[in-house]
């Protein structure tokens, strides 16, 4: 279920917000009306969950060699869907995490997804905006106003992903801090509230719309499937 986390801040609720998926990723969620939520450690950049070095600092002040190995054990069972903030689909977004000839975007906004999260889950699920900050002179617990804890670097990034304009869902499996946690988990979500529109490809063939259109119905999914307009 959606949890409001105390250390983070509020989000717009109103926003609007997309996710960009390659056709067999898109399949997946309309057959399991499932979000699936990747374990952090397998995400491409190296930096993330990372603290900052004056995060770093902090902590060694409080307790020499207390950060040893926090990162790690945190990444392990840290699992996040991640979503772009903007008001109309982007090229590269298209061109980054989909394809420009047969991807498929999902529009929503920050009321519907934290609503399409299954209420009965006991799993509590945080959402919340990413910041971009300098990990040579910043700390990461800006976000949480200042208080000090190992959420703010899992929703933290470096400048260089700022274009990417990223809002998070994410999960921490404290029980599973020093298991195997797998790669990734499943969140049940009901996809009629989560979605607002659904997009195909900007050079997708008029034929694929028709095609994802079709497909959604056999699921349930009462959307019209619209053609990007770039």
């Amino acid at each position: 279920m959606y949890k409001q986390h105390p250390s983070l801040p509020p989000i717009d609720i109103n926003q609007r917000i997309w996710h960009y998926y390659t056709l067999p990723k898109f399949l997946s969620l309309v057959s399991s009306s499932s979000l699936y939520l990747c374990r952090q450690d397998k995400f491409d950049d190296s930096f993330e969950g990372a603290m900052t070095k004056k995060d770093i600092a902090f902590f060694e002040s409080k307790s020499a060699g207390m950060t040893s190995g926090m990162t790690g054990d945190s990444l392990g069972c840290t699992y996040s869907n991640c979503w772009t903030k903007a008001d109309t689909d982007e090229y590269v977004l298209w061109n980054s995490y989909a394809s420009l000839k047969d991807g498929v975007a999902v529009q929503s906004t920050v009321l519907r997804l934290i609503s399409a999260f299954d209420p009965n889950d006991p799993r509590n699920v945080y959402v919340s905006n990413v910041q971009y900050i300098d990990y040579e002179s910043d700390y990461s617990f800006r976000l949480t106003g200042g208080i000090a804890n190992m959420i703010a670097p899992h929703f933290s990034k470096r400048p260089y992903f700022s274009a990417e304009k990223e809002l998070r869902a994410m999960f921490w499996d404290t029980d599973g801090r020093f298991n195997n946690t797998p790669e990734g988990l499943l969140f049940k979500v009901d996809l009629n509230e989560l979605i607002e529109s659904i997009f195909v490809a900007p050079f997708s063939k008029p034929w694929y719309k028709d095609i994802i259109q079709d497909l959604i119905g056999k699921y349930g999914l009462e959307k019209e499937v619209l053609h990007s307009g770039i």
